[in-house]
């Protein structure tokens, strides 16, 4: 596409750069929202495969956390992509 940087997606601050997976999350760039119903799927039927019912104040907690990890690293591309990949499955 015109005008879009193709770079493949620099991951090196989490230590998986130069690897297939960061070449394949690059590839992947304009289908990431693509991904999302499949991590919403994850984190549904992980839901269905725990053995008791999850503690409301603990997924909170977890969700806030998450959300202000989130917020802090949105200029770290490889980052937030994990972040908000966590928060979708949560």
């Amino acid at each position: 596409m015109p005008g879009k940087d193709r770079k493949i997606l620099n991951l090196q601050h989490i230590g998986i750069a130069n690897t297939q997976f960061a070449a394949a999350l690059g590839e992947q760039r304009d289908r990431w929202a693509l991904w999302l119903p499949v991590l919403l799927g994850c984190g549904i039927g992980g839901y269905f495969a725990l053995p008791f019912e999850p503690d409301l104040g603990w997924t909170g907690a977890v969700l806030l956390g998450l959300a202000v990890t989130a917020w802090g690293v949105r200029r770290h591309m490889g980052l937030s992509v994990l972040t908000i990949a966590l928060l979708t499955v949560l």
